[in-house]
């Protein structure tokens, strides 16, 4: 199997990465959005302020040469310019300005930093492509960049190997293009899994594109798809938001409900089975039915979910404790992460072998693979419980 278990992220959607739990008409709340990679971590303050720390051979973590960092450290070159997305890829780390520009960062070696060459960059780049394109929304698979603008353009640039760019050919791109084949749609979401790309469009349709050999494109056979194809098991649902795991997909519905494909030798897609059967169509995750979820996310064979009234459930491979649940066995179904059961979690991200979450205090907690500092707490040690970790 030509895939290395690598890491990846939970990449962005048009979704927030933070959410403000609560019914209709009450008060925004704002929260920190978290985003992590191969073994690095960026965390976006409500202010505007990146943080990252962890892995930095390939200077992603923006901070100015490649010596890695085990607490939160600002990129202070992003400080004034009004930072409100982020997304880390595999080894590379995007941001996206309140004014529409967009800065890269990192590893290269595919052009997934989409400024025309494959040089690393240790310190973030504004990408002049993007200059008046009005970019809304970033997202980073594992060695592939993408952007949505405001007149729903998909934008995507990197390697290209296994079709994850969708424009037909297999082609790496060192600077971004239009995806071809969403030209005839308008594009509200994105997100990019490790070798595969899923989008939402106005209407709630899901394409997909790239890599199939785990199911992941959901699109009923096994063959990669150098362009995008219609998901159709979810025509009609109602889909409002998608998220790529490194090799599994999840979209959720206006009516709470979340479906689940692609691989699941782990039990990631939380159906109750970890025989290695993986589903190439679309399957209702009826564990998380009734429970109002809010926002999806899935790492490196692991997943995660969040409800309205603030509860996080998690369910896959438990290997480094990134479960959150005490202890590093696997759990097929969806389950409550029991050290917030006296709080609410308002915003929470499934990295590669990690986690983040803030809760209503204010808190912020990592926990799980931390051999390069990924979790910000100071040290190198994997814990399989929630860590409190200071900002600075």
């Amino acid at each position: 199997m030509k895939r290395q278990l690598l890491a990846f992220l939970l990449a962005s959607t048009l979704v927030s990465a933070s959410l403000a739990c609560g019914g209709g008409g009450e008060t925004a709340i704002l929260t920190f959005k978290f985003s992590g990679g191969g073994a690095h971590s960026m965390m976006l303050s409500p202010t505007g302020q990146v943080y990252t720390c962890g892995y930095n051979g390939s200077g992603q973590l923006g901070i100015g040469g490649y010596d890695n960092a085990d607490v939160p450290t600002l990129v202070s070159t992003l400080s004034d310019k009004g930072v409100i997305a982020i997304a880390a890829g595999g080894f590379h780390s995007l941001a996206l300005c309140s004014d529409g520009s967009v800065y890269a960062w990192g590893n290269n070696g595919y052009g997934q930093l989409g400024n025309g060459n494959t040089a690393d960059q240790p310190v973030p780049e504004e990408l002049t492509y993007f200059a008046d394109k009005g970019i809304i929304a970033i997202s980073a698979g594992g060695y592939h960049s993408l952007a949505l603008s405001s007149d729903g353009t998909c934008y995507a640039w990197g390697n290209n190997g296994d079709y994850q760019l969708g424009n037909g050919g297999t082609g790496n791109l060192d600077t971004p293009a239009p995806v071809a084949g969403l030209s005839e749609s308008h594009v509200i979401g994105i997100s990019g899994g490790w070798y595969h790309t899923l989008v939402l469009c106005e209407g709630g349709a899901v394409l997909s594109f790239g890599a199939h050999d785990y199911g992941q494109l959901g699109i009923g056979d096994t063959e990669n798809t150098g362009l995008p194809m219609p998901v159709t098991t979810l025509t009609g649902l109602g889909v409002t938001a998608i998220a790529a795991g490194g090799t599994h997909s999840f979209a959720l519905c206006s009516d709470g409900s979340v479906y689940a494909w692609g691989s699941n030798d782990y039990g990631e897609l939380g159906l109750g089975f970890d025989d290695g059967t993986n589903e190439d169509l679309p399957v209702e995750v009826t564990a998380l039915a009734d429970l109002n979820i809010v926002k999806i996310g899935g790492g490196w064979n692991f997943s995660a979910a969040l409800t309205s009234d603030g509860t996080l459930y998690t369910w896959g491979d438990s290997n480094y404790g990134k479960l959150g649940l005490g202890d590093t066995t696997n759990v097929d179904t969806p389950t409550e992460v029991t050290a917030f059961s006296d709080t609410t979690v308002l915003a929470f991200a499934a990295c590669t072998y990690h986690m983040f979450a803030e809760t209503s205090g204010g808190a912020i907690y990592s926990w799980g693979e931390n051999k390069s500092g990924d979790l910000g707490t100071g040290d190198t040690t994997s814990y399989n419980a929630p860590q409190l970790i200071t900002m600075p």
